[in-house]
């Protein structure tokens, strides 16, 4: 038996958790803030931004305090925020009846290279050391899409292993090359300039802003390249994030099987379940899944442990999801060939 290296640099954020910036503590500031956050709550547990124009997704921003568990104020950088957890539970729940997808606390990790053309056609490569409104608007959209974000050191490695003219150029062997000291499975390359005569004549589609961005995002197996138009340079950085969540909520989100309601069961086979400690965890770990409905052992013989799994979604989405952590890895027999069945390997 060996072990198939699969799984994604992952992190696990709460997505049922959201904070939002307010001016004072006052009742009608507060209920304000409670739909602001339950807006951003049901965008990062959906990973679709659009959700919020759905009929059914307005009659629960109607009420957003049915939904909300606990709330407090904090500070920071001299920002009072309303920080609000909403139940989880009732939110999956509703999700699912709605046939609306619902992506997973694990996330992949990402890294995102960006290059700004100024004013007089100097470009800079955005690095983690710097502290700009630029930088802020890529912390805060990702925290709030549920998206874990870094952004380069550009330190002499850095420097060494990619420049400013690969960045603009989005060239994708370069950018992933460049990005393998981070561990990232996910990679941005995207550039911001000032739109002008010259360039706008060179798209099919009239500019829709001062500003333009082209990015790539490039996965494991594929990318995808867009272009988008805003009136400055951190409405296109905001804009850059967003799409890069909706990018990847359509690929790990999970939509729960309509019709006849049926689920799918699935039966695994999880190897190194030698203790009763191991058998609670390796449980507790399948149930956590958005894709999973419960997990039940069936069989234990020495120590494989045999689960049926009742899913949510597809065989293909529990595959997906399993591929954003550590903890249970797909095997391969001796002579590297797949194992006929879904067989797990539970790394404790």
């Amino acid at each position: 038996m060996s072990l198939v290296s699969s799984v994604y640099a992952s992190v696990t954020v709460q997505a049922n958790i959201a904070k939002v910036p307010v001016q004072d503590q006052s009742s009608q500031t507060q209920k304000k803030a409670e739909k602001q956050a339950l807006q951003q709550t049901l965008v990062k547990m959906s990973g679709r931004a659009d959700i919020l124009e759905m009929a059914s997704v307005k009659q629960w921003l109607a009420n957003p305090q049915r939904f909300l568990r606990s709330y407090q104020y904090e500070t920071n950088q001299n920002q009072l925020m309303f920080v609000a957890e909403f139940d989880y539970e009732s939110l999956l729940q509703r999700l699912h009846a709605e046939g609306l997808p619902v992506w997973g606390n694990r996330r992949p990790e990402s890294l995102l290279w960006l290059a700004i053309e100024g004013e007089r056609g100097q470009r800079i490569i955005v690095d983690e050391a710097q502290r700009s409104t630029i930088t802020r608007t890529i912390r805060q959209n990702a925290v709030e899409r549920g998206v874990p974000l870094s952004l380069p050191l550009m330190d002499l490695a850095d420097n060494d292993a990619i420049s400013v003219y690969d960045v603009w150029g989005r060239f994708a062997r370069t950018l992933s090359q460049a990005s393998q000291r981070y561990s990232a499975d996910y990679v941005i390359g995207a550039r911001i300039y000032a739109v002008t005569a010259d360039n706008s004549a060179e798209t099919d589609n009239e500019a829709q802003g001062e500003y333009a961005t082209d990015w790539i995002f490039i996965g494991r197996s594929q990318s995808e390249f867009g272009t988008l138009y805003g009136d400055s340079i951190e409405e296109l950085a905001a804009a850059i994030i967003n799409a890069f969540a909706d990018h990847l909520g359509q690929q790990f989100a999970v939509v729960a099987g309509t019709g006849d309601g049926q689920s799918d069961i699935i039966q695994i086979s999880v190897a190194n379940i030698n203790s009763l400690e191991k058998y609670v965890h390796s449980q507790r770990y399948l149930e956590s899944l958005s894709v999973v409905r419960n997990a039940t052992l069936v069989q234990q013989k020495g120590s494989v442990a045999t689960y049926d799994v009742k899913l949510v979604g597809t065989v293909d989405d529990f595959i997906k999801n399993l591929s954003l952590q550590s903890r249970l890895l797909p095997v391969n027999d001796t002579f590297g060939q797949p194992l006929e069945g879904l067989n797990f390997y539970w790394d404790e």
